[in-house]
């Protein structure tokens, strides 16, 4: 009986001390282990990134990394993640870990995926962990399709068209070049932080040229800046400012 009662107990802290700890939160909604999220690239020279918030459910603190996955990639393209900072594609453990105290919500994690003018499709596993118990592990499929959407090739004369923001990670500013059709009535860049709050925003006022952003007065992190068009939003990309 004493040993069956030791058995009891002995399964009861085991399944308490490997029980998941960690919560996945995507669009403001709870998903669940090895869940997949399906993210559309619809021009094969854009670029694509899906935030995913990590929740901790337990009552203790933990310390978190992130490991990458490269289930599939399409030849050519690139593929990296954000946690503490963003890491180049070569990265597949993220260096630091996070401190998560109970119900802290971490909202610094992205997938980003940039086709560089391949089509295709690329799946990309992402796992959570506990660095100090490597059975509290949770984990997400991110699955990138990129295509080329013929209209807008064989009518881009008619289409804005915005270069990527350079130097990206910017010190003290970024830029990027434009080219807008000669029907537009307005334009704007909007930059965003990760909570989706304004937190710079720029008339566009001629039909081509090249604007400046000055990045000094922004804290080091992750920022999403789009180009909005006729009240249309064009494109969105990310910029990474790094003091």
């Amino acid at each position: 009986m004493k040993k069956i009662l030791l058995a009891s107990i002995s399964l009861i802290l085991s399944g308490f001390l490997y029980s998941q700890s960690l919560q996945m939160i995507y669009s403001g909604h709870p998903i669940s282990n090895d869940d997949t999220i399906f993210s559309a690239v619809m021009d094969t020279n854009g670029f694509a990134s899906e935030i995913i918030d990590i929740k901790n459910l337990s009552s203790n603190t933990i310390n978190v990394k992130v490991e990458k996955f490269v289930c599939n990639a399409v030849p050519g393209s690139d593929n990296f993640f954000c946690w503490t900072q963003c890491y180049p594609s070569t990265t597949y453990i993220a260096p630091d870990s996070v401190n998560f105290v109970p119900e802290f919500i971490f909202t610094g994690f992205s997938s980003d995926y940039t086709p560089l003018g391949h089509s295709g499709v690329t799946l990309m596993r992402y796992k959570f962990f506990d660095i100090a118990n490597l059975m509290d592990t949770i984990s997400v499929f991110v699955q990138f399709n990129a295509v080329v959407n013929m209209s807008v090739a064989e009518n881009s004369v008619n289409k804005a068209s915005f270069s990527n923001s350079y130097p990206n990670p910017a010190n003290s500013y970024t830029k990027f070049n434009y080219n807008l059709p000669s029907t537009t009535n307005s334009a704007k860049f909007v930059l965003r932080n990760l909570l989706g709050a304004t937190v710079k925003e720029y008339q566009i006022n001629d039909l081509q040229g090249t604007v400046n952003v000055g990045t000094n007065d922004l804290k080091s992190g992750v920022y999403f800046y789009s180009f909005i068009v006729d009240d249309k939003i064009i494109s969105t990309k990310k910029l990474v400012v790094n003091h």
